[in-house]
């Protein structure tokens, strides 16, 4: 009798039984939307369930159990371990690429030199070269002609000293000029070594600047502040100093102005640099010559 009426019921062409302890029959359909499906179960309420793209069930009819689309639980594991795996190795690849930005590859300083080219080198805490700028279609020719490799500053002077003796304009500026910018990576230690280490560099290669024509060269501080406001000009930040100085001189100067005239005639119409810069001057040296260093930082060979 219970098997005739769960034909009459269902229309289905087999009835409720049970497979290892779960009852097959899921319920009648009372409502369907595509392959959702709100089924009347025997206890008297109501479920939702997700039926098989291969079922075709209507209202009235029987849902079995293997009539539902069910999560493949082996499936969602492997899913999720994979998962699991490619967050661990996104995680490691970004904390190890922190740890190198934090390290050698950051940016400990900014240091832009200005004579007849105009550019500027980024140094890391061990005072390589990692990056470099041109101001200038000069600096651009010279630095095309050096190799791209990371040096260090102690090489990389010297080559670009070599590279503009090759090239002697016939008209070039008479002054050699480096600033530095200090970033927020540099540490204390960082700060003392940058400053000894490009005033070791320059010393040593005075004979080659005197040989180029420069019989002095300057070396000025900058902040990171300035030094952007000078790069958004697409200006060195040593002419960008030199312009300031001029504006508080009462000149009336702009920017464009400022790209063409020669860094000798742009630093006198600066404000006295004896009053609140660094000013570091070559001389040609004698067997007599002495270095003096007074409180204002002042160097000078005399």
């Amino acid at each position: 009798m219970d098997l005739l009426l769960c034909n009459l019921i269902s229309n289905r062409k087999h009835c409720p039984k049970k497979r290892g302890g779960r009852t097959l029959d899921q319920g009648i359909v009372v409502s369907k939307d595509g392959r959702c499906a709100v089924v009347l179960t025997k206890d008297g309420s109501f479920k939702s369930v997700k039926l098989k793209k291969t079922v075709n069930l209507s209202v009235g009819q029987r849902v079995l159990y293997d009539d539902l689309s069910l999560i493949n639980m082996k499936r969602l594991m492997i899913l999720f371990t994979i998962s699991a795996m490619v967050v661990c190795l996104s995680l490691m690849m970004y904390l190890m690429m922190v740890k190198r930005m934090n390290t050698s590859e950051d940016t400990a300083a900014y240091v832009s030199i200005d004579a007849f080219p105009s550019l500027e080198i980024s140094l890391n805490n061990k005072l390589n070269v990692i990056q470099t700028r041109s101001f200038n279609k000069e600096a651009e020719q010279l630095l095309n002609q050096m190799s791209d490799e990371d040096v260090s500053l102690k090489t990389f002077l010297p080559k670009l000293m070599s590279q503009m003796e090759k090239s002697n304009p016939v008209e070039k500026d008479p002054m050699f000029m480096v600033t530095t910018t200090l970033t927020h990576a540099a540490s204390k230690s960082d700060v003392s070594k940058i400053r000894a280490h490009l005033l070791h560099t320059l010393e040593t290669n005075r004979p080659k600047l005197v040989k180029l024509g420069y019989s002095d060269y300057q070396m000025r501080d900058a902040s990171i502040e300035e030094r952007k406001k000078a790069i958004g000009q697409h200006l060195s930040t040593g002419k960008y100093l030199f312009y300031l100085d001029a504006l508080r001189n009462h000149h009336t100067i702009t920017i464009d102005q400022v790209k063409n005239i020669p860094l000798q005639q742009l630093r006198s119409m600066g404000t006295p640099l004896e009053e609140n810069q660094k000013d570091v001057q070559i001389k040609e040296k004698n067997d007599s010559s002495s270095f003096k260093l007074d409180q204002k930082y002042w160097m000078k060979y005399s």
